[in-house]
């Protein structure tokens, strides 16, 4: 491997892997919800395929880390926090109605406590990644400024996230899976410099494949818990497959659909769950009985019909997104 000078910058390459991996975070919940997800297709064959799904976006963000950013602590607050904290209470609102009329008003304060609390409740379950994300950049930058190698807060965070799969430690607030965050943060901020030849780039896809073949791993990434396989050996492969795709930057590969999604990815990602969310009470309350490919495709097309919507008056509609100082 090859050093280069030349600072990453946001491609159409990289809006293309974060708009197919947007459109599995979707489709995986929405199987989830209607109970045709585990021993499935998408999950059997899909996800295993491309285990890195959550990992990219924590790596993505790392490649694009600058520690010389004047009030960076500040601004990734404001970026991270209020989108969390705006689209957790979006779906609290909606739902209150529904918790009325069904008399529920201590669960629905319960609901809302845990949701807060373990940044993962059933208001808000998709948006841990915000305050993971959050942590995991302010600790490359903490750390990063008083001088320690970035390679040694990476193997730390390795160690540690290790240790918290090992003994089923489960800590509030998302910190059983903080350190798996912040290590493919800090494996992003490596990449930045290093350009991949294509001998290497041949070297990962066949070493991909035959792990995939020989041990298929994949770790359930806010639990921080060993879904199936080997622990060790899905970092191994969410390191492959994201070196790999850093590699075929070069070669300016683009989807003009998917990278439509992965320019506006938070879009997608915060705004899919409250529709979810609104379905399950709508059904529930008026004791609605459909089948659950039919209520697949409901989802799915509520879903992707308000993202297209929020997309295009984005602009109109940035307090919900975006904290105006």
């Amino acid at each position: 491997m090859a050093k280069s000078d030349k600072r990453m910058k946001r491609n159409v390459w990289f809006d293309t892997i974060s708009g197919f991996f947007i459109l599995l975070i979707i489709i995986q919940h929405v199987l989830q919800d209607c109970g045709i997800y585990d021993g499935y297709f998408f999950e059997r064959y899909i996800v295993r395929a491309f285990p890195a799904f959550m990992p990219w976006f924590f790596y993505k963000s790392g490649l694009f880390y600058r520690n010389n950013v004047p009030g960076f602590s500040k601004n990734q607050v404001y970026k991270l926090l209020y989108p969390f904290f705006i689209w957790s209470l979006i779906p609290c609102l909606l739902v209150l109605p529904f918790y009325l009329m069904n008399g529920e008003m201590c669960n629905y304060f319960i609901n809302i406590i845990r949701s807060l609390y373990y940044a993962h409740g059933v208001f808000n379950a998709p948006l841990w990644f915000l305050p993971s994300l959050l942590i995991s950049s302010l600790t490359v930058y903490y750390f990063t400024n008083i001088r320690v190698r970035v390679g040694g807060v990476m193997l730390s965070a390795l160690v540690l996230s290790y240790i918290i799969y090992y003994y089923n430690i489960q800590l509030p607030l998302g910190i059983s899976y903080m350190f798996l965050g912040i290590y493919f943060y800090s494996l992003g901020v490596i990449c930045q410099t290093i350009t991949i030849k294509f001998r290497w780039i041949l070297l990962f896809v066949i070493s991909y494949v035959a792990i995939l073949i020989v041990s298929p791993s994949m770790v359930n990434f806010h639990r921080n818990q060993l879904t199936y396989g080997n622990y060790i050996i899905y970092i191994i492969l969410c390191t492959l497959f994201l070196m790999l795709v850093r590699s075929l930057n070069q070669y300016t590969l683009k989807e003009k659909v998917l990278s439509y999604i992965g320019k506006n990815s938070m879009y997608f990602y915060v705004s899919h769950a409250p529709i979810i969310v609104l379905t399950d009470h709508i059904l529930d309350t008026f004791d609605l009985s459909i089948d659950c490919y039919v209520k697949m495709i409901i989802e799915s097309i509520l879903i992707f019909f308000v993202c297209v919507v929020i997309c295009k008056y984005k602009y109109r509609i940035q307090y919900l997104f975006v904290y105006k100082k």
